[in-house]
């Protein structure tokens, strides 16, 4: 069998379509098997898999492109429209330019940069997305503010963008006055920015290795001044910050896979939190760790805000925030809606605001 188009006279492999399939839609978010026929999918899923043969086109050839969708909503729950919207928020983040053409206006002005309003043909005028200050995120030096909403509005987001993973496509990233719009994610962490990813298994540590080389992967533990590393100082340590986070056993020569899921996040926190960093952004921080530890973890977390680390915390467990968060702010389609503190900051609160703005 041959494949069509510009790869006219390539082998098609059946197995290798099914692979690329499944890693297209794995990274929009999206769970459907290759097998699936179209017309068993609901309308939601097809406009996902429709997103997700257009963004081949930015794997293959490795450029930018315009994604110009038509009515893409049109025909789908509230619900369904939100996971589309959602899609063209990632495809914009990752660098193409998306056409969004709608007649529904609550939509475009909650995910649009720019709307142009169109009558018969002749454009009508021309709109730039909120930019004033009450959308502006900033946390001070001691503080722990929250950033919440449902799946896919942008949240999730707002600790790599911080860390320098995502680029920002717009607005600038401040750092006592510096701007690190720019700077990469080594130049950050050097000037006191850490991240606790959410997926730690796959971006946290390294699981069939030993704890102290997990520890050991940032430049300043176990190192001279020339670079070289010590193995011993290294070891020694490890065992020192194991036993500070409460890492249980406090073996440095353990593997990280033979931890618990509890004691595998308190060796990323040793790892970062052992920095003392001015800025902490942290990813889901208690996910997948039973309730012991989640104490724990966050304990850790409100001892680094009392030593002055300015702390972002992305989650979707919306008690945590309440009791630990000074501020919670919510988004929508990459937006701040809503800020609560004070009596109005509890879980049941920030789900409402969540479900409804």
């Amino acid at each position: 069998m041959l494949a069509y188009g510009a790869r006219l006279l390539a082998p098609f492999s059946m197995a290798a379509e099914r692979r690329i399939c499944r890693e297209l839609l794995a990274d929009l978010g999206a769970r459907i098997h290759p097998d699936t026929l179209i017309a068993d999918l609901p309308p939601a899923a097809r406009a996902t898999v429709s997103i997700a043969r257009a963004t081949r086109l930015l794997r293959e050839h490795g450029e930018r492109f315009v994604f110009i969708l038509d009515e893409p909503t049109a025909y789908l729950s509230a619900d369904e429209s939100q996971q589309v919207i959602a899609l063209m928020r990632r495809v914009a983040d990752r660098g193409s330019a998306v056409v969004f053409i709608s007649h529904r206006l609550q939509e475009v002005a909650a995910v649009a940069d720019r709307v142009t309003v169109l009558r018969d043909g002749v454009v009508v005028d021309t709109f730039v997305g909120q930019t004033d200050s009450q959308h502006d995120l900033g946390v001070a030096a001691g503080e722990i503010v929250g950033v919440a909403g449902l799946v896919g509005m942008g949240h999730e987001e707002i600790p790599a963008l911080l860390a320098g993973a995502v680029p920002a496509r717009a607005g600038r990233v401040l750092l006592d006055g510096a701007d690190l719009t720019d700077a990469g994610i080594a130049e950050r962490i050097a000037l006191g920015v850490s991240m606790v990813p959410g997926n730690r298994q796959r971006d946290g540590v390294w699981l069939d290795v030993e704890a102290f080389e997990n520890l050991a992967i940032l430049p300043d533990m176990g190192r001279s001044l020339l670079g070289v590393r010590h193995r011993e100082r290294e070891i020694g340590g490890a065992t020192d910050a194991m036993t500070r986070f409460g890492v249980r056993p406090p073996d440095p020569l353990a593997r990280v896979g033979q931890f618990s899921g509890g004691n595998q996040q308190k060796v990323v926190l040793a790892k970062w939190l052992g920095r003392e960093p001015r800025v902490l952004l942290l990813d889901e921080p208690t996910q997948g760790i039973d309730a012991g530890a989640k104490h724990d973890v966050l304990q850790l977390v409100c001892a680094a805000a009392t030593k002055g680390a300015a702390v972002v915390i992305a989650s979707g467990d919306y008690e945590q925030l309440a009791n630990i968060c000074h501020r919670v702010l919510i988004l929508r389609f990459g937006r701040i809606t809503g800020t609560l503190t004070g009596p109005d900051l509890t879980e049941a609160t920030i789900a409402a605001r969540a479900q409804a703005d």
